[in-house]
């Protein structure tokens, strides 16, 4: 292998990188998108030192809590937010520990959207791993060929 083809080999491998990237970001989007909006009202939901854990992932929002001596209709209130990929909540002081309602909507899992999100998973490794790896051995193949042909032509090069 000529230094002049050196090049195209790296050019290669830097597009590889460059599509597995761009595939698992248009992957991920498809998947959001395949999601269907579901409405779920009055879950219980169990308060424990201002904090709680909905059901679902992927909210979209949330419209009330509460429960026979309390109430908070949203958005408007400022009484709880919500971490949407996890479905965590979090209330403000005057909500009290125990069982709570929440009516909220969220992004539910479709045929299509397990699907991709599988292929995501399993593609995931791909660049945590293996693309630094192979990428590591080009170079190191590439630095022991450099320094074999310079001892092979005997320092003439």
């Amino acid at each position: 292998m000529e230094f002049k083809e050196l090049f195209p080999f790296v050019l290669t491998l830097v597009m590889v990188g460059i599509l597995l990237g761009v595939g698992l970001l248009v992957l991920d989007k498809f998947s959001t998108a395949a999601k269907t909006d579901t409405a779920i009202v009055n879950e219980t939901v169990t308060i424990t030192s201002a904090a709680g854990e909905l059901a679902n992932d992927f909210i979209n929002s949330v419209s009330f809590i509460g429960n026979t001596t309390m109430r908070c209709d949203l958005p408007n209130a400022a009484c709880l937010n919500f971490t949407s990929n996890t479905g965590a909540i979090t209330v403000n002081g005057t909500f009290g520990d125990g069982p709570w309602n929440v009516s909220y909507n969220y992004k539910k899992s479709t045929k299509a959207s397990t699907a991709v999100d599988n292929t995501v998973g399993a593609l995931d490794d791909i660049p945590a791993t293996w693309l630094g790896l192979i990428v590591t051995v080009v170079v190191l193949a590439i630095i022991l060929l450099l320094v074999i042909r310079s001892f092979g032509a005997g320092g003439q090069r």
